[in-house]
């Protein structure tokens, strides 16, 4: 039997405080994973304008043998101009007051994890844009970044991948993006030390990058003598299990990409968010409710992001 309820009505101005209570409470227990947050430099600021200085130095001990060169360790920079973004629910004041108004349901929980997951929208959007770096002028994700962005005519590197279902079936595509990561060199020529920590999946590859990633046997491709054709396959032990962390990211646009990043390397974007949401309510007081009869309550958040550095990310396109 489905539990009886006292049809007692509510003022307004309590029904708008147990609203508020209840995103607060939600709010504090997070439910949202903010990987955005994990992968990239985060802040909490309400300035207008914030300047990020980039590092562009590699640290490394050399001979002493005279005047000692130290490093300029922040030559380039990256600015936030955080935007204001709301959500928010208002009702008839009467329809809140009836004695059958048997409160907000999910509402509070579900504005409040929307607040929780901004900060992975805003670093989504910039995935799928791939605007220029304000670093070195060129895509988050282009074929040609350079190892020193002073020397734009030396060495570079390719963050911009692709790769087949079947890469992905045989373990190739893993073995190659790991080699791809530690070969990546820093300004000084020299190994930045990079290691693959951490894939970001759409929901959409998710079954496939588990099959990858948890499987304990992967169907390796059988070629001819030769090494020219494949003529069969064979299971074979999957050594990538547990090796590098899965994320899936119901935020990312694009079905057919995957985000590959070291999360102990160069942050590849910054979030800066003014801390709690503002709350801004219109009880009776307010002359929305003596212009309309309705009550309500409104959440206002300050949150910026930015492409930052693009050594310790690759964006996958999976066909």
């Amino acid at each position: 039997m489905a539990k009886p309820y006292d049809l007692v009505s509510v003022d307004a101005k309590t029904a708008l405080t147990e609203f508020s209570t209840e995103v607060d409470a939600a709010l504090a227990a997070g439910a949202a994973d903010q990987w955005s947050k994990r992968f990239g430099i985060s802040k909490t600021s309400r300035a207008i304008k914030t300047t990020y200085p980039l590092p562009v130095s590699t640290a490394g001990y050399k001979l002493r043998e005279g005047d000692d060169q130290m490093r300029m360790l922040y030559s380039k920079s990256v600015s936030i101009t955080p935007e204001e973004w709301y959500d928010g629910v208002k009702e008839k004041a009467h329809i809140v007051e009836a004695p059958d108004f048997t409160g907000w349901a999910s509402e509070p929980t579900r504005i409040a994890n929307e607040a929780n997951r901004l900060p992975n929208l805003r670093v989504a959007s910039i995935i799928d844009a791939n605007a220029a770096l304000e670093f070195d002028g060129l895509a988050l994700f282009h074929n040609a970044h350079p190892i020193n962005v002073f020397d734009p005519t030396g060495a570079t590197f390719d963050n911009e991948q692709t790769a087949t279902f079947a890469d992905i079936a045989s373990g190739a595509f893993l073995r190659s993006a790991k080699q791809r990561f530690r070969e990546r060199l820093a300004p000084n020529g020299k190994s930045m030390g990079l290691r693959l920590t951490d894939i970001i999946a759409p929901a959409a590859l998710e079954e496939y990058m588990r099959d990858l990633l948890e499987n304990d046997l992967l169907i390796q491709a059988v070629t001819n003598q030769a090494g020219t054709e494949n003529v069969g396959g064979a299971a074979g032990s999957n050594r990538h299990k547990g090796t590098v962390n899965l994320v899936v990211a119901d935020e990312l646009l694009q079905d057919d990409e995957l985000i590959l990043i070291d999360r102990n390397g160069p942050p590849p974007w910054i979030i800066q968010d003014g801390g709690a949401p503002e709350e801004i309510m219109y009880d009776k007081d307010s002359d929305l409710y003596k212009d309309t009869g309705i009550i309500g309550v409104k959440y206002v958040l300050l949150s910026g992001a930015v492409g930052a550095l693009p050594h310790a990310i690759e964006r996958v396109t999976v066909s």
